[in-house]
């Protein structure tokens, strides 16, 4: 028994530095020696399990439940019970078999991929393994917790338009380690083939026991699984909004849709974070929260193009060539358009390439804007104390816009950069168009949780969203700004419209010369280089609600 143990290990640990061929061929060899040579020979093959500890295994960490057998530390056991599982195919989801614990790349197979990480955690018999290897992951651990909960179901609808690209690269994973995945369409002509829209999809966000275990286990009133994981992926999907081509000639561009699976507001760089019940610390899992890593891998994936979609139906060209660039999203996506943008401007030419933002939603007042102080602290003190912590180091390990934290860093206010509001009114130096309803239901929903009424809120984000086009004055960092931001600010409580037929194209506000503009409309005349500033009242006067 010890010396199949050992030879496991020893043909993982040469298939780790040499590869899978290497590993499978000396496996014959190892089989026919004596038990005393083996022995000796298997002290060679833990040396080079620790020459195996290969960077993107250090930057990354294991994405598996090494325990398997659930003891507390990672030893021959484990790496035993692993190895009888390399035989075939799995049922992964609803299954609490050991081989399904340590799927590591969730491909539904076990192999030496997976052994590898087992053995990347390896304590030995009686030594604590490090947290991260001996706690398992959300599907695994939240499988008896989620009875009564909504079945996953992706926010997408399923169609034809836009294909599925699957993202290949190091830390580029959805909190459940599945790989992220993206939905492209190529240009619709030669005219538009250097022109791209990238869009982030929005979605909440998650970083405590309770939210993000409702978020998985379907018991969030909108949320499921499948914002966390990619398994549930269609094919293909249809487009809408912005990215709809029979509505708007925006969407003949190459076009990147980018669903959300890191409940992070795509700025997380935390590779198997614990999460821990503060009342019962027993009760924990991992999870990944890498959104700005997607962001930077689905970067680098294009700009090594042309990609092609997973079925081989669409493809877009190489990125590096493109003349022009619509970095856009809704609501968390708009967020994570904002924790990016400037990062993402840097990545290429500004000679060859213009890069404009659209962002959807997402732009709560800071406490500032309250004439109320009292509830402007109550609304300041929120991010700061409860939104604010999730980037640290134990949880997103956020991704920031870069000055905004070079200029705060070690001071009092280093949290506001995770306030995305603020950083648009102060840091970000890449032009951008921005819309909000003043009564948006969802945002206006969670600040009334804080004691603010619809009135004190639709005042505040009606003030804060007037003073964006005077940021090239008034911003901290107003001598970088060298364009107006485009602002339409409506009144119909609707949380998010760039994605939406009707408050996309149909639904307007009147501009100062009395036009009705929709939200497309007023998009449009920003982007043709005029300056753009439409704003309802409270109560509405101008807006035309679906």
């Amino acid at each position: 028994m010890m010396q199949n143990r050992l030879q496991i290990i020893m043909v993982v640990a040469i298939a780790v530095v040499g590869g899978n061929g290497l590993g499978c061929s000396v496996y014959g060899g190892i089989k026919k020696m004596r038990a005393h040579t083996f022995l000796v020979i298997s002290v060679f093959a833990v040396l080079l399990l620790a020459v195996a500890q290969r960077p993107v295994l250090a930057q990354f960490g294991p994405v598996i439940a090494c325990d398997v057998d659930d003891d507390g530390d990672v030893d021959s056991a484990d790496v035993s019970e692993l190895s009888s599982c390399m035989l075939g195919p799995l049922t992964r989801h609803g299954n609490t078999a050991p081989c399904v614990f340590t799927d590591a790349n969730k491909d539904e197979h076990i192999d030496l991929r997976d052994v590898r990480d087992l053995l990347n955690c390896y304590s030995g018999e009686g030594v604590a393994a490090d947290p991260t290897c001996a706690v398992r992951p959300v599907d695994i651990a939240l499988v008896a917790d989620c009875a009564g909960g909504n079945a996953p179901s992706p926010s997408q609808a399923p169609g034809t338009d836009l294909h599925k690209l699957v993202i290949d690269a190091p830390g580029a994973v959805c909190n459940d380690g599945s790989p992220a995945v993206a939905y492209i369409r190529g240009a619709s002509g030669p005219m538009f083939a250097n022109r791209w829209v990238i869009f982030l999809e929005g979605g909440g966000s998650c970083g405590y026991f309770e939210n993000c275990r409702d978020r998985w286990c379907g018991l969030h009133p909108i949320y499921t699984a499948a914002k966390m994981s990619s398994v549930w992926a269609h094919d293909a999907i249809r487009s809408a909004g912005i990215l709809d081509r029979s509505m708007t000639p925006i969407a003949n561009a190459n076009l990147v849709f980018l669903p959300y699976c890191s409940s992070d507001t795509w700025a997380g760089r935390h590779y198997a974070a614990v999460v821990t019940n503060d009342v019962d610390p027993s009760q924990r899992f991992t999870l990944h929260f890498q959104g700005h890593r997607i962001v930077e891998a689905v970067v680098e994936t294009l700009k090594n193009g042309p990609v092609t979609s997973e079925d081989g139906l669409e493809t877009v060209p190489d990125l590096s060539n493109a003349e022009g660039i619509i970095f856009a999203g809704e609501s968390g996506g708009s967020n994570g358009v904002r924790h990016n943008l400037d990062w993402f401007t840097a990545q290429f030419d500004p000679a060859q390439t213009t890069v404009r933002a659209v962002l959807d939603a997402g732009f709560s007042a800071p406490g500032e804007w309250y004439t109320d102080e009292t509830v402007g602290a109550a609304i300041d003190s929120h991010v700061e104390n409860f939104q604010s912590p999730l980037f640290g180091p134990d949880m997103y390990d956020g991704f920031v816009d870069e000055s905004c934290a070079a200029l705060l860093a070690g001071t009092p206010d280093a949290w506001r950069c995770t306030n995305t509001p603020y950083v648009a009114l102060n840091h970000i130096t890449t032009p951008f168009f921005a819309r909000m309803d003043m009564t948006d239901s969802v945002a206006g929903g969670g600040a009334a949780g804080l004691g603010v009424t619809i009135e004190d809120f639709a005042g505040a984000v009606r003030a804060m969203m007037l003073a964006l086009p005077r940021i090239s004055t008034t911003a901290a960092e107003a001598d970088a700004v060298n364009f107006t931001p485009g602002v339409y600010v409506p009144n119909c409580s609707k949380h998010i419209a760039i994605t939406n037929r009707d408050y996309f194209y149909v639904s307007t506000v009147e501009d100062a010369t009395s036009q009705r503009r929709s939200f497309h409309e007023a998009l449009t005349q920003w982007l043709l280089g005029n300056d753009v500033l439409i704003a309802d009242e409270h109560p509405a006067v101008t807006s035309t609600c679906p």
